[in-house]
């Protein structure tokens, strides 16, 4: 499932992890936001993608901490959300959804 001009762009769509390695940040650019091991899989967290006013999709991320839903943003939980815009990992679309032009990463 692709959500972004970035992912679509790239010769292969990238997977979700509820503990990605990768977010899509608000120029719609796939950042690391996590050291990235060579040969180590691209991951991105779908929640960062879309809104809660999507559908609900099963997880099958494989991570011990899985959240076993995808859902929008809205439904993360804080501590995530908070992670995620701190580290510029939300895609523009979400971000006006916020109404939030640009992430503040100087608190």
């Amino acid at each position: 499932m692709i959500f972004t001009d970035a992912i679509t762009q790239l010769p292969y769509p990238i997977p979700h992890s509820c503990y990605p390695n990768c977010g899509v940040n608000g120029a719609n650019e796939v950042i690391a936001i996590k050291k990235i091991e060579p040969g180590e899989p691209l991951s991105v967290d779908y929640s960062t993608l879309f809104t809660g006013s999507e559908s609900i999709m099963n997880c099958r991320c494989g991570h011990v901490g899985c959240r076993g839903k995808i859902r929008g943003f809205n439904f993360l939980p804080v501590l995530f959300q908070d992670f995620y815009l701190l580290n510029n990992a939300v895609c523009r679309d979400v971000l006006a959804s916020l109404n939030l032009n640009s992430v503040k990463c100087d608190l």
